[in-house]
């Protein structure tokens, strides 16, 4: 679903000019985000925070993202 939306979201936000541009930087970042993932839990699992900890700490951090995800939804909504 991500790579539907991505096709769909960033022209209408960024034009077609540098199209091939930002979705290679957009991509660069998910990569490097899910490559630092690992290492970040193993960090805080070395520091004492056991694994249940971390995920419900993650599972809040989606939320936080899912409501922020609609309201730019929603602000998207009305500009365009």
């Amino acid at each position: 679903m991500a790579s539907s939306l991505w096709g769909v979201l960033f022209p209408v936000l960024y034009g077609t000019a540098h199209l091939g541009a930002i979705r290679s930087l957009a991509t660069t970042i998910m990569v490097i985000s899910t490559a630092i993932g690992p290492g970040i839990t193993g960090v805080l699992i070395d520091a004492g925070i056991d694994f249940p900890t971390q995920s419900l700490f993650l599972g809040l951090w989606c939320g936080a993202i899912t409501l922020l995800c609609v309201v730019i939804g929603r602000k998207l909504r009305t500009d365009f």
